[in-house]
């Protein structure tokens, strides 16, 4: 059954990686484990691409920003991550929650992913960039906490 690399991730995420409790998994045997539980090879292998390079941002430096600035984002981001999307993204921006080098690498992921996006499933991405910073998790459940705290009306932080 086809599925979309979302589909598998969210399935590697929820139900894979949460019963490893806190054990590092072996990339091979969580291809496995996605493939026996249905899922087509083509989507387990660019799943499982898409979460190698998550695994890259580990080095994270955070920046301090001196003179924030405004994103614009080009026609083939804006494909993938909707008007909505962008307010949502720079919300989290002006509130602190990330930095120039996080968006461009939560806006990297999103794209990776190959199909547009709904605000859902990029509190999601924006939640496993943060996670795979090496942050400690105090700062990465605070910034988690003030992603959710976005209202969706207005795309600021509530106060």
């Amino acid at each position: 059954m086809r599925e979309s690399v979302i589909n598998v991730l969210f399935y590697l995420f929820d139900d894979i990686l949460t019963e490893q409790d806190g054990q590092e998994a072996d990339l091979n045997q969580m291809a496995h484990w996605l493939s026996e539980a249905g899922f087509a090879h083509e989507d387990v292998g660019r799943a499982m691409d898409w979460f190698c390079e998550l695994g890259k941002i580990g080095d994270y430096q955070p920046i301090i920003q001196t003179n924030p600035a405004v994103r614009i984002f080009s026609p083939q981001e804006a494909y993938f991550i909707d008007e909505e999307g962008q307010d949502f993204l720079r919300g989290l921006c002006r509130a602190g929650v990330l930095d120039t080098q996080l968006q461009e690498t939560v806006i990297e992921r999103a794209i990776a992913l190959e199909e547009p996006l709904s605000l859902e499933t990029l509190h999601w991405v924006v939640m496993m960039v943060i996670m795979n910073t090496g942050a400690s998790e105090t700062v990465w459940e605070r910034k988690w906490s003030q992603i959710w705290l976005v209202d969706d009306d207005d795309h600021s932080v509530m106060q």
